[in-house]
């Protein structure tokens, strides 16, 4: 019996393409304005690349880790601004991160290997829209503003994590995203990734200082949007309640991964639950 041929991907279909290496925010935006259509932003390239191993790419990459403030960390008003091209491994090290976000710099240490984190950038993670990536999870529900440059116009715009949904394919970007800002002081984190790559949980805590406490919570691989739920239950936060009622006001999931939207409701509350007990943050 003759076995069949498996398709793979190999470095040997990677069409040709043009390498532009721009210094600026400005000049990355000519590029991608002047052959929209036909280039691709190049960051750590994990998942361009990868598209390309299957024989079709873009004709023109504009790579932009070489913009210094793209890869910058640092305090903005009353934000924590995190350039788009900064890598896992960058932000997992950072000094002002660990200190003052010191349990993102730990989310972000768990994401991939060692390898994935030197290569692969926050933005990167982001714009690939790829269902068990976990950087919009956590943007939602920490209420990032995500910070973009318009390439027609060169001129910048902010929209909400909240509000984010990713237009166009790889090849073809609509607009550049420049920076993150996270506002300060954050939410709470915690997480669970007890069942990933299938489902995985992040979630923000607020304290409501004598109102009910704030539960934002999403699910990796299943929802990509975060759902509040208001909890007055006394001094301590109930975390069987709050994750009820965090699943119950869930809207129907775009499912890509999970076996389906009774599963995700169900194990995404038990998941909320113990991340809330096991942190501490709720009985």
């Amino acid at each position: 019996m003759t076995p069949s041929l498996a398709v793979h991907r190999s470095r040997k279909l990677v069409p040709e393409f043009v390498l532009h290496r721009p210094q600026t925010v400005t000049d990355a935006c000519e590029l991608l304005y002047r052959y929209k259509g036909s280039a691709a932003v190049l960051a750590g390239g994990i998942d361009v690349i990868s598209r390309m191993k299957f024989g079709v790419g873009p004709v023109h990459m504009v790579a932009i880790t070489g913009i210094a403030e793209m890869r910058s960390i640092r305090r903005h008003d009353d934000c924590l601004q995190i350039g788009a091209a900064a890598t896992h491994r960058e932000l997992e090290t950072d000094a002002l991160l660990q200190s003052t976000m010191p349990a993102l710099a730990d989310y972000i240490g768990g994401l991939g290997n060692i390898r994935v984190r030197c290569q692969g950038t926050i933005g990167g993670n982001l714009m690939a829209d790829e269902a068990g990536y976990e950087i919009l999870p956590l943007l939602l529900v920490l209420d990032a503003v995500l910070n973009f440059c318009d390439v027609a116009k060169a001129a910048s715009y902010t929209v909400s994590a909240r509000n984010f949904v990713r237009r166009g394919e790889a090849a073809q970007p609509v607009d550049l995203l420049t920076s993150i800002s996270i506002p300060l002081p954050p939410a709470k984190l915690v997480w669970n990734r007890d069942l990933r790559p299938t489902l995985a949980l992040v979630a923000g805590v607020r304290d409501g200082n004598g109102s009910p406490a704030a539960v934002a919570a999403a699910l990796v691989g299943a929802h990509r949007r975060a759902a509040w739920g208001p909890v007055s239950l006394g001094a301590r936060l109930d975390a069987t309640t709050a994750a009820a009622r965090w699943a119950a006001a869930l809207p129907h999931p775009d499912l890509l991964r999970a076996p389906g939207p009774i599963y995700a409701r169900r194990v995404g509350a038990v998941m909320l639950r113990r991340a809330l007990t096991d942190s501490g943050l709720a009985a």
